[in-house]
Order: structure tokens, then C-alpha cells, then sequence
């Protein structure tokens, strides 16, 4: 008998044990080996997942609660030569009709014709279809949820959400949602943009685009974005080059001012988000001539012996706004006040107004002040125009529709007050020093809502007066998110090693059974191996017999268990997906 032969029939003869070992080895290999497989795979998904996320996205800007003019997409590309795209981004609700499906935070996502630049000529990006004003182009997983398909017809409701930070004084916190009705005209696929997202989350959002000017008109926003994407392609730039361009082309819209001419001659210069943060009125004080500085706030009440005025507009400003100038601790009234409170100069009024804190806090406070003088009152553009467009109010019929996102007492509201509002809008009733009005008034926010200035529109002062001040102050600085997406991937939890310590026990089991095994069974042929040694094999032939067995036993067991390994990995992967 060869060599050959007395192994096979060996294996044969003892395959029971043979195989109990053989599925010690399987275990122990499938382990380990799908461990490694699984854990390298998910890897390199997580690698390949930025491209997914982003197409040739290399940086963003994307600030928290700006808004910014969608043509400085446009200027930053003619000043860097990069494509660069604008969107407007939001969060709404999306349902079908006539059904009980929705979705509560779905990823409403305004796009133009630029955005599909973002997912075309390279092999794996296979283009965006661009919807119409009326059409709607969704994610997968989002027609998987709510079961539609192209042709059906959705409801995507969002917040108008408006320039003024949803924290600050008297911007109402109820926002009625816009809805619309729009067709959807295609189904995003992952390499189509469909699973667009600039935050480095494996989770899939449910993402809707719908047209960038039909969601900025509903927004009460046309013409402006919050969201700017950079492909830079394979030529070298960093945030800091990006960044510096953007201060070199950036306007006075896009940090929010905005100048009017309220008489020929006679410019303002607002905020669209109500109050003039401290950084931005800085700028303009710097920059414009002469310029005269405003802040006017909503009072709660304003009261003399008994007598009470409710909510109405005080003006602090410097010198050349006040009909008569107040001196520190004075207060100038109108006509109108003057008769309700049967004020006259000499007498203190008590004013009280709302002070927010964290989180919308309201704490009510007062303060005293001598009546200087009273003055006549004036149906004047320029008075009304000292009233910010606050969201809840400018565009109101009476005093009782007023949604100033502080309680108002209804009760109080007199039928003179709704003649005043209606005839007077926002004029204010009285008027203090800037440096009262700034003290009692401060919040994180801004202490102004307005600077005026006579003469020319001194427009191109404030502009350069913009440029000189880095956009970071205001929280716009470009993000390189494609090189932060791959770094948090490249250095995220090693998944191999997290698997293969899930496994570790077994592993560890099965490589314990399968040497016990081999052990005992070794032990059991003892008496084989007196009698090889009986009829002359040689020890080392001996040991050749079993190591070949051993080997071959090992080796398909590996074999076996690299083949198991691969499902394992599979259905671990499709489990985490």
C-alpha cells in the first residue's frame, strides 16, 4: 500500500472524527474570516458613500440660519473658475393624498439647473433630473416609504421660515406651513444625487427636491439660498483661497442689510434679519458718512398715574431722528400718548417690555423716564418706516392678528389703539436717547434695527465697508466636507477588529474544539501508530501520515469556511444597510 492510499483510506475510515473536526475548523475560519470581510467592507462603503453623498462636491457653505443672494453662486464661479451651485435647504412634512402615509422630516431640497453638474461625467454618477415648478424629483427610500411611484402626486408642506433667526424678540415662533401639490417626475437613485446629504451620516435622508424658485417663493425668500456647493475638480485649492474670494465678492444682501431710499435723498439701511448683529453695525459706522443710528422696540405697556397705553413702538436714536431730542432718562411723546395718558412734560412714565433669554425665555421688566416735551404727531413715511418689518406684524390689519412671539393681552387692545394702527402703522409714540434704548434693549441679537444717512446713496462705501470684514463674524466660512467626509470615514471605528471581537468567543471555542478533537482523536489511534512502528514505518513517515491528514483536513475546512465566511458577510452587510 503507497503513502497516498493509507491516508484517503485512513480519512475514510475515521471520518466520523474527521468531520466533528472539520466543523471546528469551519466555525473557527467563517468567524474570523467574515469578521474581516464584513468589517473591510463596510469600510470601504463608508469611502464610498462621500462620493455617493456629495458627487464632485468639494466644499460648502452652509450656515446655520443666514440666507445669502443664489446669484453669488455665479460670482464665485466667475471669480475662482470652480462650478459652484446654490440651494435652498428646509425640513417638512411629506404625505400622499387620500392616504395615511407621511413623513415628518423629510429633507426639502430647492435645486436649479446647476445642481445636476454636481452627478454627470464621471463613471460613477449617472445624472440628476432636474423638476419642474410643478414636479418633484425624490430618493428611493422615500418612494419606498410612502409606496409611489413616478406620475403620483405629494404634498410637501414646510415652514415660512422668513431672514429673522426664530430667536429672536418678536418673531413669532408659530410658522404656518406652505403646502403644495407637486407630480413627481422621477425616482433618485443613489449615484443620481438621490442620496445627497452634507452631514457625515450613514443614515439615508428622505430626500425631496422640488424647484429652487418655486420653494424660495413659498419661503417668502425669492432670489435667496442658504446653501453653497464648490466642485473644485482636481485642481488644488483650499477653504482659506475659497473663502477669501467670497470676501472679495460678497454685497451688504448677503450679510442681510438692506438700503432704501424712504425719501429722495434719505437713506435707511435695515437688516432682513430685524436687529443689525453689534459686528455689522460696526462695519456700517465705520464706513457710511454721518450715519444715525436707530433701534425701535415693541413696549408692553406705558402708564401715568392710572393710566395705561398698551404695545406700541418706542424710537432710541441718535440726534436727527427725534422730532425733540431726549437727554438721558427724558422721553419725548406724541400728541396722541400725551392725550391718552394725560401726560404733560415733568411727568414720569413707566414703560414695561419683554426681555428674552435662553431658549425663549420672557422675563418683564420696567423703566421710568421724565416727559421732555410733546410733540405733534405726523403720518410720515419716514416714522412709519422706523417700525422693522417684524415677520408677525408688518403685514397685519389690526392689532389683534399680531403674532409677536410674546403673549399679547387682547383684553387690553382698545378700539383707539386699532385707529392708531391703522392710520399710523408702526409710528412710534415716543422717543429716547440711543444710549437708554441700548441699555434697557440689548440682546444677542443686535441693539440697532436701522441707520439712516442723507445725501448720496453712499452705497458703494457700504460695500467696501462689507469687504473688509471677513464673513466669518457672521458664521459664513466655507466647510471642505468631501475631505472631512473621507477623513471621518478613513478614521472611523475599525469594524474588522468590532466584528472580530463580537466573535472573539467563538472563535475562540471553535479553535478549542477543533484542537480538543484533534487531541483525543490523535490519542485514540495510538495503537495504530505502535502497530506502523510494529511493521517498520519509519517515525517520520509516521508523522507525514498525519500532518498530510491534518492538512488536508485544515485545509478544507478553511476552504469551507472562507466559502461561509462570504454569505456571513453578506448578510451582516445587508443587515446594516
Amino acid at each position: 500500500m503507497n503513502l497516498t492510499r493509507l491516508i484517503f483510506q485512513n480519512i475514510r475510515y475515521y471520518a466520523k472524527s474527521w468531520l466533528i473536526t472539520l466543523i471546528g475548523v469551519v466555525i473557527g475560519t467563517a468567524v474570523l474570516t467574515g469578521a474581516l470581510i464584513t468589517g473591510d467592507s463596510v469600510q470601504n462603503s463608508l469611502t464610498a458613500l462621500v462620493r455617493i453623498r456629495l458627487g464632485k462636491t468639494k466644499y460648502a457653505l452652509a450656515p446655520a440660519d443666514r440666507f445669502f443672494r443664489k446669484d453669488l453662486a455665479g460670482d464665485l464661479a466667475s471669480a475662482s473658475g470652480f462650478s459652484a451651485v446654490s440651494l435652498l435647504r428646509t425640513k417638512g412634512i411629506v404625505s400622499v393624498p387620500g392616504q395615511a402615509l407621511q413623513l415628518n422630516r423629510a429633507e426639502i431640497i430647492g435645486v436649479d439647473k446647476n445642481f445636476s453638474k454636481l452627478w454627470i461625467g464621471e463613471d460613477d454618477l449617472t445624472g440628476f433630473i432636474l423638476p419642474s415648478d410643478d414636479e418633484v424629483v425624490i430618493s428611493s427610500n422615500v418612494a419606498s416609504r410612502l409606496h409611489v411611484n413616478p406620475g403620483d402626486i405629494l404634498v410637501v408642506k414646510f415652514p415660512s421660515e422668513g431672514f429673522a433667526p426664530a430667536n429672536a424678540p418678536f418673531v413669532s415662533e408659530r410658522s404656518e406651513p406652505s403646502g403644495i401639490r407637486l407630480k413627481i417626475k422621477a425616482i433618485a437613485g443613489n449615484k443620481s444625487g438621490g442620496r445627497f446629504s452634507l452631514d457625515n451620516n450613514q443614515a439615508s435622508p428622505f430626500n425631496i427636491f422640488i424647484s429652487q424658485k418655486t420653494l424660495a417663493l413659498k419661503m417668502g425668500m425669492p432670489g435667496f439660498v442658504n446653501t453653497l456647493l464648490v466642485a473644485a475638480g482636481d485642481r488644488e485649492t483650499t477653504t482659506d483661497i475659497l473663502n477669501n474670494l467670497f470676501q472679495q465678492i460678497w454685497l451688504p444682501e448677503d450679510a442681510g442689510l438692506l438700503t432704501s431710499e424712504i425719501l429722495p435723498g434719505f437713506y435707511q439701511v435695515v437688516s432682513r434679519r430685524i436687529f443689525i448683529e453689534d459686528t455689522l453695525a460696526k462695519t456700517i459706522r465705520k464706513s457710511l458718512c454721518n450715519p444715525r443710528e436707530i433701534i425701535t422696540y415693541l413696549v408692553n405697556d406705558i402708564s401715568l398715574h392710572g393710566h395705561s397705553t398698551p404695545y406700541s413702538f418706542i424710537t432710541a436714536a441718535t440726534p436727527g431722528i427725534s422730532p425733540s431730542e431726549p437727554g438721558q432718562g427724558e422721553i419725548v411723546i406724541n400728541k396722541w400718548l400725551a392725550d391718552d395718558l394725560h401726560a404733560k412734560p415733568g411727568d414720569s412714565l413707566t414703560i414695561r417690555y419683554w426681555v428674552m433669554g435662553p431658549v425663549r425665555s420672557l422675563s418683564e421688566l420696567l423703566a421710568k423716564f421724565k416727559v421732555r416735551s410733546v410733540v405733534p404727531l405726523k403720518n410720515s413715511k419716514t416714522d412709519r418706516a422706523l417700525m422693522p418689518d417684524f415677520p408677525g406684524m408688518k403685514n397685519t390689519g389690526n392689532c389683534r392678528d399680531w403674532e409677536t412671539g410674546t403673549p399679547i393681552d387682547l383684553s387690553k387692545i382698545r378700539s383707539k389703539d386699532e385707529e392708531y394702527w391703522n392710520l399710523y402703522k408702526g409710528t412710534p409714540k415716543a422717543w429716547i436717547s440711543l444710549t437708554d434704548g441700548q441699555k434697557i434693549w440689548k440682546n444677542p441679537f443686535g441693539t440697532s434695527t436701522a441707520f439712516r444717512f442723507s445725501g448720496n446713496s453712499q452705497e458703494h462705501l457700504l460695500i467696501k465697508g462689507i469687504r473688509n470684514l471677513n464673513p466669518l463674524a457672521l458664521g459664513l466660512t466655507f466647510i471642505p466636507v468631501y475631505k472631512d467626509g473621507k477623513y471621518a470615514a478613513g478614521n472611523s471605528t475599525d469594524f474588522g477588529q468590532l466584528f472580530l471581537s463580537f466573535g472573539t468567543l467563538i472563535v475562540i471555542a471553535g479553535l478549542m474544539l477543533s484542537g480538543l478533537l484533534l487531541s483525543f482523536f490523535l490519542r485514540e489511534r495510538l495503537e495504530e501508530i505502535v502497530l506502523m512502528r510494529a511493521l517498520g514505518f519509519h517515525v517520520r513517515k509516521i508523522l507525514s501520515v498525519y500532518f498530510i491528514e491534518t492538512l488536508m483536513m485544515s485545509a478544507a475546512g478553511c476552504l469551507i469556511g472562507i466559502l461561509v465566511a462570504v454569505i456571513y458577510a453578506w448578510l451582516m452587510i445587508e443587515g446594516l444597510n
